[in-house]
């Protein structure tokens, strides 16, 4: 047999060295070749997964709450946001009417002379917010009947004036009249007749399931998006509406370039709700039509149906324009100079309505 050969210290401490080196190899292969992936593909990857995952349903968020538009002020809202039932109010604006309560959180008022210099807002809701009460509510006249029939609203009201009365009833109208549906309101005991009547949101809900008036429709107008800050007009002179002869009842807007809306002042105070608010609008419709005193109690006549001027303020602009209403139940269209459909800012829209001697300056 053949004898194996005996190896010196020297090789066996070569091979010994090798032996080791082969193993870190080996070590350092299987950390990075294994170990290191491996925790890379249970961590890295289903981080990023989770954060697409996050971003995808945040942008789905922010989509749903960005492809519907309401039809009252064409705010973005949710997809499935239902369109609220409408619901008219007429409130008061008399000396002892004041501070209005829930007045600056309609989506549209309309302002129009009733008896002896003084106005009423005809206050449309259309949002489904909650609003803890709302007023004081005053008595209807015709013409408030003509533009709350555009929306097709449920009108809230305490009486009105005898022909008012008379169109309602005929069915002119959805009708509520505090007189006899007083579960809907209630009188406060802080304000002076008949200044205390208000109403709320809960209960003219109540009074929507009861006459089983659901989501509607109405035609809406044609609103865009603000425009940017840099294109904005420059504040213009402040729009002022004197609706009595003796400035008693002075309204006048003041545009806020940086936030492109139109304050409200009345008799040269900033017109604030009982909450404080100042009443803002983000578009400002001067409606000239006809009105004429008609009795000995100066109540007025005005003409809603047919077409006249109309001076629209949006974005620090003025634009001379036009309105159109066609019939009772429909809405009333405002146009350019060019006669194409008034492009409105989204948000809240205030009409005045002049005429009869009433003095506008701007």
């Amino acid at each position: 047999m053949k004898k194996i050969k005996k190896l010196n210290k020297k090789e066996v401490r070569l091979i010994i060295s090798l032996l080791i080196g082969f193993i870190i190899i080996i070590l350092i292969s299987v950390l990075l070749a294994v170990n290191l992936p491996t925790k890379e593909r249970q961590t890295l990857p289903k981080n990023k997964i989770n954060d697409q995952k996050k971003n995808e349903n945040n942008s789905k968020k922010e989509e749903n709450r960005l492809t519907k538009e309401r039809t009252i002020d064409g705010v973005l809202v949710a997809e499935d946001s239902p369109n609220f039932y409408s619901v008219a109010i007429t409130i008061d604006n008399n000396g002892g009417a004041k501070p209005q309560v829930g007045l600056e959180k309609a989506n549209l008022v309309i302002e129009a002379p009733v008896e002896g210099g003084i106005t009423r807002f005809l206050a449309i809701f259309a949002d489904g917010e909650n609003i803890d009460k709302i007023g004081p509510v005053r008595s209807a006249r015709p013409y408030f009947l003509d533009w709350a029939k555009e929306f097709n609203a449920l009108y809230c009201h305490v009486g009105g004036s005898p022909e008012s009365l008379k169109l309602i009833k005929q069915g002119a109208i959805l009708d509520l009249d505090q007189y006899y549906k007083s579960r809907y309101y209630w009188r406060s005991s802080k304000r002076p007749r008949p200044h205390n009547v208000f109403t709320s949101s809960e209960l003219l809900n109540k009074a929507l399931e009861n006459y089983s008036l659901t989501e509607h429709n109405f035609s809406s107008l044609t609103f865009k998006d603000d425009i940017e800050l840099e294109k904005r007009g420059e504040p213009p002179n402040n729009i002022i509406i004197n609706f009595a002869a003796a400035n008693f009842n002075s309204v006048m807007w003041k545009y806020v370039r940086e936030d492109n809306e139109y304050s409200r002042f009345h008799n040269k105070k900033p017109h604030l709700t009982a909450d404080g608010n100042v009443i803002k609008a983000k578009n400002l419709i001067i409606q000239k039509t006809k009105i004429r005193s008609i009795d000995a109690e100066d109540r007025k006549k005005i003409e809603t149906i047919g077409s006249g001027e109309a001076i629209i303020f949006l974005d620090g602009k003025i634009i001379s324009g036009m309105w159109e209403k066609q019939s009772r139940k429909d809405r009333t269209k405002f146009y350019d100079q060019d006669g194409e459909d008034m492009r409105f800012n989204r948000g809240k829209t205030w009409i005045e309505v002049i005429g009869g001697g009433i003095k506008l300056s701007y």
